[in-house]
Formats: structure tokens, C-alpha cells, sequence
């Protein structure tokens, strides 16, 4: 496993050892139930109140707009059903609601829409140009005077394309202020801003294990004038938005993460996306028939989706898995949807492309000499597949 290099970063990566550090203490000697009136509570409660401070001082919001999750998950849902039923606390109908969101989301924000569509909520959703984008005019055409969400995402995480979420928030606002925009930014920590005010939305989606923290910790970034009823039910956490015993030692990875992320996005988005841009070149320069698949300029530093045309993408994907190169083909979480890629097959229009394409996410440390030797391999993998005509 030692000789393995690992390009799945957008599906998951390491926790880094600084973050498991911070950690260690949480789990191991400070162990309190936050919630407990005694010293052990009061020290765990302590480390919890000094989490959320940090995080928000990097995203410069108030404490109280930070809500803990388990993971990106059950933030989007959160936000996405939360939002609604809190418009049906304050009187509105299912019918008489409307939601926005794009054909290229993440499964889990499409499944939370698709559960409000079958009680009455009205769904339009709008498709990607042939970069990949969603445009602000799409989102502002489907607006109508039920609106009352937005959900786009900040990154796409199968072909790393970057939605222009300022102006789409302008376009929405210009239509009508009242309504709230949402926006999964899993994928965007480790390269990109994420001031809240700077992102330009109402509430925020993030994910601990996408940018060097702990797996199972995410949290819902939200203005406080948003409507959001809980989507859980139990004790009073989390200002009664997620019940549940804090998972301080997660929690505290994560804010140590986040900081980590930001602190250092702008360097690792310069040094990353050169890299990227050599092995996009040196894979073009060596292989026929291969298509980049969304904006070269307007994607993730890390993320290199491409097509090889006519050669089975999964097959490709097990034989560089053989060699010691883990890649994906799309989605992990979407593994079990049918062939192929559905963010290519909307994006293109091309079915073929989509069962032909990998998802090459490279990750902060990866080094120039790993991609040399992941670019010769898989130059010998894409003659294998030809010669055997797979």
C-alpha cells in the first residue's frame, strides 16, 4: 500500500496529523459529555465553544450560524428540508412553494428535493451550458413569485467546475430578496475562499473529510434570518437545529481543519492547478481520442475529468487500481446509479463519453514525479484497452 498513489481526493482524503492531534486529547483524557454539569463537562464544553469561535472566525459569521452536522449529508438536508418546513411553521403550503436547483447536484441534495416534490412542492430544475456552468440566467429564468429556495452547488464534484454563486445570488436577489440561496461547498475548502460574505449566499454546506479533517463531522452555515426548523429530534444542541451529544473530538478536527485549509487555499490552488494543467497536457499529448470534460479555466485546482473515447472507463479505472493508482469514475456516493457518468451525460449529451470517463482529483501533496508515473501507466492501460478493443 506504500507504493500506492492516491488521486481520489475528491472523494475522500487523509486526516492530516496536526488535525489528529488537536483530536487526540478529545478522545482520549477529555472525554466529557459536553452538556454535563461537572469539571470533565465543563472542559468538553469548553473545547466545543473554542471550535465554533474558530470557525467562525475563518468564515467571518456569528457563532450562532454554525450548526454541526454529521457530514455534508445531513447539512444539505438540513437546509433543504429544514428551510421548507420552517416556511410551513410560519403558514406557507407545500403548494404554494417552489424550489430551484441544477440537474448536475450531488445526489443527496437532488434525493431531499425529489422528497419534497412528492409532498407538493413545486421543482424546476436547470441544466448546465457545455462548460459545465450553471449560469446565473438559467437559475434567475426559473424563478417565479412561489420561490423560495435556490439550491447550487459551489463545486461540481465530478467534473470540478466552479458556479459563478455571487452573481447568481445578485440575479436571484434582483428577482426577489426574500428568497434563500444554498449552496454545497464540500468540494471547495482546500482551493477556494470561503468567507461567507465573499461566497455571496445564505447558507453554507461543509464537509470535515474533504479538507483534511476528521470523516463524520460536517456543518450548515446560516444567516439568522432564515427560516430552519430541525430535521432531528432529541435534546437542545446545536441552538435546537441538530439534537444529539456534540462529538467534540470531531468537531474540534474540523475547526482545526478548516483553518488549515484557508489559511493555505490560495498556495495549494496555485501549486495544485499547475500540476493539473501538466498532466491534462501530457494526457492529450499521449492519448487519442481523449476529451476534458468541463471548463478548463472555470474548474477545482485538482480535478481533471476526462473521457477516453471508446474505451470502457470502469475497466480502465480496475486495471490502473491493479497498478497502484486509485481514480474514480464518477461520484462515489452515486456508485450504485447505473453506468457511467451523469454529470458527463448531462453536461455533453453523450452517452458514450459518459461510460468512458475517470475523475483524476489530485491532492495537496501530490507530487509532480507521481504524475509521471500515473501518466505512463495509463498510457499503457488506454493501448491495453485498445489492442483488446475493451
Amino acid at each position: 500500500m506504500s507504493r500506492r498513489i492516491y488521486l481520489d481526493y475528491a472523494s475522500a482524503m487523509p486526516t492530516t496529523p496536526s488535525v489528529f492531534s488537536a483530536m487526540k486529547p478529545h478522545m482520549l483524557t477529555f472525554f466529557g459529555n459536553p452538556g454535563a454539569n461537572h469539571s470533565e463537562g465543563r472542559i468538553a464544553k469548553e473545547a466545543l465553544n473554542n471550535a465554533r469561535s474558530s470557525v467562525a472566525d475563518v468564515l467571518k459569521v456569528k457563532q450562532e450560524e454554525i450548526i454541526f452536522t454529521s457530514g455534508a449529508t445531513e447539512a444539505n438536508t438540513l437546509a433543504i428540508i429544514g428551510h421548507v418546513e420552517g416556511l410551513r411553521k410560519q403558514g406557507r403550503t407545500y403548494k404554494d412553494m417552489h424550489v430551484v436547483t441544477s440537474a448536475i447536484e450531488h445526489v443527496n441534495v437532488l434525493k431531499s428535493i425529489e422528497a419534497l416534490k412528492e409532498k407538493g412542492v413545486l421543482v424546476s430544475i436547470v441544466f448546465p451550458n457545455e462548460e459545465g456552468i450553471i449560469t446565473p440566467k438559467s437559475v434567475q429564468d426559473a424563478l417565479t413569485n412561489k420561490t423560495v429556495l435556490v439550491s447550487i452547488q459551489y463545486v461540481n464534484s465530478e467534473i470540478g467546475t466552479i458556479m459563478p454563486l455571487r452573481k447568481i445570488k445578485k440575479f436571484v436577489n434582483s428577482f426577489n430578496k426574500d428568497i434563500v440561496v444554498h449552496t454545497d461547498a464540500a468540494q471547495a475548502a482546500l482551493f477556494l475562499p470561503l468567507l461567507f460574505e465573499q461566497v455571496g449566499v445564505d447558507m453554507i454546506t461543509l464537509d470535515g473529510q474533504k479538507f483534511g479533517g476528521p470523516r463524520g463531522v460536517g456543518a450548515l452555515i446560516k444567516k439568522r434570518n432564515v427560516a430552519l426548523t430541525p430535521i432531528l429530534f432529541g435534546g437542545g444542541q446545536e441552538e435546537g437545529m441538530r439534537p444529539g451529544t456534540e462529538n467534540v473530538a470531531l468537531i474540534v478536527g474540523f475547526a482545526h481543519s478548516l483553518q488549515e485549509a484557508q489559511d493555505t487555499h490560495e498556495e495549494k490552488k496555485e501549486t495544485t492547478t499547475a500540476l493539473r494543467n501538466w498532466t491534462i497536457n501530457e494526457i492529450e499529448k499521449n492519448v487519442e481520442r481523449v476529451l476534458i470534460n468541463g471548463s478548463k479555466e472555470k474548474r477545482v485546482a485538482n480535478n481533471i475529468n476526462i473521457s477516453f473515447l471508446g474505451r470502457d472507463s470502469e475497466y480502465l479505472a480496475a486495471y490502473l487500481d491493479k497498478k497502484g493508482f486509485a481514480v474514480s469514475t464518477k461520484v462515489t456516493c452515486d456508485t450504485g446509479s447505473g453506468i457511467g457518468s451523469d454529470v458527463v451525460r448531462i453536461v455533453t449529451g453523450d452517452e458514450s463519453r459518459a461510460n468512458s470517463t475517470l475523475r483524476i482529483t489530485l491532492g495537496p501533496s501530490t507530487k509532480k514525479s507521481e504524475m509521471r508515473r500515473f501518466v505512463k501507466t495509463l498510457v499503457e492501460g488506454v493501448a491495453f484497452l485498445d489492442e483488446h478493443k475493451i
